[in-house]
């Protein structure tokens, strides 16, 4: 079979039809109403957003989709401020905490939202509760209880409105000062990341950790902090301290941590947020003269890259990212292919900016070539079943 220059552009529409197919590139601005604004969390497709954004009366939870835009999460009445931390799997629970003040968190509630309407106060026993992730199904809360031991103590827990509370304890419960918090939950439950402290009275210790219900609360072997898990728990990511500053982490149990390194002298870096299977790690990196703070993606085999350079440069953006300083991004979907954050907008260098959150879509090259050529190999079929006739 011959493949003449008619046949040339209907093998060209195909691609890029079939790469239409996907999920098409775009970035949208979260609350662009000049509010100050971070997004912090996405379902497992992508579709729904949370995060928080500041009002005149405090600060205020919210969940984000492209049909109904920014819409604020329902909030107890005598709490003045709160902020949504994750979003399960469909898009349907949401958790969160709130508070009558900024300042301390006593006196800070844990709270599950079901979309729609309706919420629970998680009832833990302490003088500040906040929910730090949500499973996948929306049933288990996982978060931080203070003034557990001492008003200035805190303890992971793991909450279920059937099962109630299961506090977790920490690395060091055997030294008479000693917290820990949870920062994630894995898609099924059955894994919570976080951090946590000790000290005997001469020597500070702290560690990252992971917990299973089978193995309780393990270290795992050096890191500052945990902040993120993929759905099956396999793999952490989070921030190692080193004699050169933090430094972001990819950490399994089979191999360890894996340093995710920089992207230039004097910086640092941070790990926020990991795709479901563990393959795309994102965060931000942080100039240590300036503080400056600029978003990055990493993905195996290709390292660590600027997130604006990969918008710009290989997805051709352009227009849509004038003005714009990518600082955060602080989670991914399930497929890697959606990350939300908050950037830093001037778009008139005389004035000042405002710091907005992001929705950024962006399948890989990769991704795009392989339905391509499963077009293409349809079309070459029906081509030669013709020819054929």
């Amino acid at each position: 079979m011959r493949t003449g220059p008619a046949m040339l552009a209907v093998l060209a529409l195909a691609m890029m039809a079939t790469g239409a197919a996907a999920k098409p590139h775009s970035f949208i601005v979260i609350g662009d109403d000049g509010s100050p604004t971070e997004a912090v969390a996405v379902s497992a497709d992508g579709s729904v957003v949370v995060g928080s954004y500041h009002t005149p009366d405090g600060q205020r939870a919210f969940l984000w989709t492209q049909s109904g835009g920014r819409v604020p999460l329902d909030q107890p009445t005598d709490l003045a401020w709160s902020w949504a931390t994750d979003v399960s799997a469909s898009g349907d629970y949401v958790s969160g905490y709130g508070g009558s003040s900024f300042g301390t968190r006593d006196g800070w509630e844990g709270i599950r939202w079901q979309v729609g309407g309706g919420f629970d106060r998680i009832p833990v026993p302490g003088s500040g509760v906040w929910a730090a992730g949500i499973s996948g199904d929306g049933l288990t809360i996982a978060g931080t209880v203070q003034g557990v031991a001492a008003a200035d103590l805190a303890e992971a827990f793991r909450w279920t409105p059937s099962g109630g509370v299961q506090n977790l304890g920490t690395l060091y419960d055997d030294l008479s000062w000693n917290q820990s918090r949870a920062t994630g939950i894995s898609n099924d439950a059955t894994t919570i990341i976080g951090d946590s402290q000790g000290n005997d009275g001469t020597n500070f210790y702290a560690d990252g950790y992971r917990w299973t219900p089978a193995d309780g609360v393990t270290g795992l072997g050096g890191a500052f902090s945990a902040n993120a898990v993929s759905r099956d728990g396999q793999v952490v990511v989070g921030t190692v301290s080193g004699p050169n500053g933090f430094e972001a982490f990819r950490w399994t149990a089979a191999d360890g941590f894996d340093l995710l390194g920089t992207l230039g002298p004097d910086q640092t870096s941070q790990a926020l947020g990991v795709s479901g299977d563990g393959s795309r790690v994102v965060g931000f990196v942080e100039d240590q003269h300036t503080d400056l703070r600029t978003a990055f993606v990493w993905d195996e085999g290709k390292g660590m890259r600027l997130l604006q350079d990969v918008l710009v440069n290989e997805f051709g953006f352009g227009n849509e990212l004038d003005g714009w300083t990518l600082t955060k991004v602080y989670a991914v979907s399930d497929d890697g292919s959606t990350l939300v954050g908050r950037g830093y907008y001037q778009p008139d260098p005389e004035q000042s900016g405002q710091d907005l959150a992001f929705r950024a879509v962006f399948p890989e090259p990769a991704t795009l070539s392989f339905l391509a050529l499963g077009g293409l190999l349809a079309l070459r079929g029906r081509w030669r079943q013709g020819a054929a006739q």
